[in-house]
């Protein structure tokens, strides 16, 4: 079996992902902590390479978002916020 590297990120996107919902469930990691975010923005993003390569668009779209919203996990919006007032 031949394994490209499209296909290569789909499955460490798999693995990614299931990485961090195992820890998060076996209380080793916290919702909170930076490695469970870095750990889905890696795994989203392997994963809609992915998608995109295979044009299926429903996963795009779904794993964007997924990275989108663990990126904003990270960005440190409420001292961005306090620090235009």
């Amino acid at each position: 079996m031949h394994l490209n590297v499209i296909d290569a990120l789909g499955w460490l996107g798999v693995i990614l992902c299931l990485l961090a919902y195992l820890l998060i469930s076996y209380d080793y990691i916290r919702p909170d902590d930076r490695m469970y975010q870095m750990l889905n923005i890696a795994g989203a993003s392997g994963l809609a390479v992915n998608a995109l390569y295979y044009h299926d668009r429903p996963n795009v779209l779904v794993n964007v978002l997924w990275a989108l919203i663990a990126l904003s996990r990270l960005i440190p919006w409420r001292r961005l916020i306090k620090l235009r007032k």
